[in-house]
């Protein structure tokens, strides 16, 4: 069964998006 997470992520100036820490932790994502 999937559990679906919502959550707003913003644009920077360099046109990347950010991913919000609670979509960070559900994927297991480290940072680089």
């Amino acid at each position: 069964m999937s559990t679906l997470i919502e959550d707003d992520s913003t644009l920077t100036d360099r046109y990347q998006t950010t991913v919000p820490a609670s979509i960070r932790r559900a994927l297991k994502l480290k940072r680089r």
